[in-house]
């Protein structure tokens, strides 16, 4: 199953993830190319350097970050790279430019020492790692928590020599995400326990524990109130303030109110929010039932406003999520 899209247009231009695509592709294109074996050999990062068990190009402080920009082939970095679009972009509008490049960064070392960790558990670890993978695991944990109820719309082969095709269908990312976190973990053991069954050259812990990675900074962040998610709904579901509550849900219903006044749709005003349909005709409703005009401005959303389309909204939470919000 291969991502096409998750449907929602990034809030501003995503100017470091577009530029940090174009340095893996620049990378791979002119230093990689000409000589793939010598600058693979000499760019990758090697576990064993940790516990100065060999000797390596460059030292380990350095080589794990070249390593983040290194691939093995052609359909190694067209792959990560079109995950990094799709993902990448929605979580950079979340974090903001300079805190995404820090946590991108940041999760590509937590997962490489991961990865380190548990091949010097199984072996020597003298073989080369490389590959922006890790990064990316970060990133897709992080979207993982700010995004679950996005659709992501996915591109299945269907094998069955009876009836070969094509089809599209879209997957929530919290099934689609959760789905490729567990087949990480799953085969990552599988491979550490069953040492003689031959590694595939992936570096499954390094995807694990970028996920998790990414998982725990923005659930930390978003508890402390440093970004906001536009689910509210999972947002309340893991227990967060109410006041956060209350400003997250205001976010959304901003967002699909300025939508519906540019002329959007319902579909897609809920394609750009990250919610479905009835959700938009809610807040339409609400809205429009305190004097929203879709003739008028957007100067009509006033906090006032928007403060009555979620106090509207509160008894319609399913199992009282949000009732009794100040």
């Amino acid at each position: 199953m291969i991502p096409l899209s998750d449907g929602i247009p990034a809030q501003r231009f995503p100017f470091v993830n577009v530029a940090l695509i174009a340095v893996n592709f620049a990378v791979f294109l002119f230093y990689e190319l000409p000589d793939p074996d010598a600058a693979i050999s000499h760019a990758s990062f090697y576990p064993c350097s940790i516990e100065n068990a060999c000797s390596t190009p460059e030292p380990w402080g350095v080589a794990w970050i070249t390593a983040m920009f290194m691939h093995a082939g052609w359909d190694h970095i067209l792959g990560n790279m079109l995950w990094l679009a799709i993902f990448g972009k929605n979580v950079e509008s979340a974090f903001g430019p300079l805190s995404y490049l820090v946590f991108y960064f940041a999760g590509g070392f937590f997962a490489t020492m991961v990865q380190t960790a548990m091949t010097l558990l199984s072996g020597p670890g003298a073989g080369p790692t490389l590959g922006a993978s890790g990064a990316i695991a970060a990133v897709l944990g992080a979207y993982f928590m700010l995004y679950p109820n996005s659709r992501v719309r996915t591109l299945v082969l269907w094998l069955r020599i009876t009836i070969p095709g094509l089809f599209y269908i879209r997957i929530p990312a919290w099934f689609y995400l959760g789905g490729w976190f567990l087949y990480q973990f799953v085969v990552g053991n599988y491979g550490l326990i069953h040492t003689n069954s031959g590694g595939s050259g992936v570096a499954f812990f390094a995807h694990a524990g970028g996920f998790v990675f990414g998982v725990v900074v923005a659930r930390v962040l978003i508890r402390a109130g440093r970004i906001t998610v536009r689910e509210a709904r999972w947002y309340a579901w893991y227990g967060t303030g109410r006041s956060a509550f209350r400003e997250v849900e205001a976010i959304e219903v901003r967002e699909i109110l300025r939508a519906w006044l540019a002329g959007k749709g319902q579909r897609s005003a809920a394609r750009q929010a990250g919610v479905n349909r009835k959700t938009v005709v809610r807040y339409v409703q609400a809205a429009v039932a305190v004097g929203l005009a879709r003739d008028g401005g957007e100067e009509q959303l006033t906090d006032e406003l928007i403060g009555q389309v979620v106090a509207a909204m509160r008894p319609d939470r399913p199992n009282d999520h949000g009732a009794g919000i100040p």
